[in-house]
């Protein structure tokens, strides 16, 4: 269960790269129309926080702690699996 949890947590953050990519680029258009130039113009960072796409560190950090703790958990799993069939 705990490799299946990793592995959907890999997809959903490489979904969400591929997000921050496409909003890159959607925010160079941005900085590219007239109105943007007139106003006071929007940083990436704001501009990720608009479209939902902002993380912050605790969740990167949490992220990270729950793929190691999955790791050792899949780990001891192995290897009880191969005390057993010894």
């Amino acid at each position: 269960m705990q490799l299946v949890r990793v592995a959907s947590s890999q997809k959903v953050e490489e979904l969400r790269m591929r997000m921050k990519e496409q909003a890159y680029l959607g925010w160079l258009i941005y900085l590219l129309q007239p109105i943007a130039i007139r106003e006071d113009r929007m940083t990436f960072q704001e501009w990720l926080r608009g479209l939902g796409l902002s993380e912050g560190e605790e969740k990167s950090e949490d992220l990270e702690s729950m793929k190691k703790k999955s790791l050792e958990i899949a780990q001891k799993i192995v290897d009880m699996d191969k005390k057993a069939r010894r």
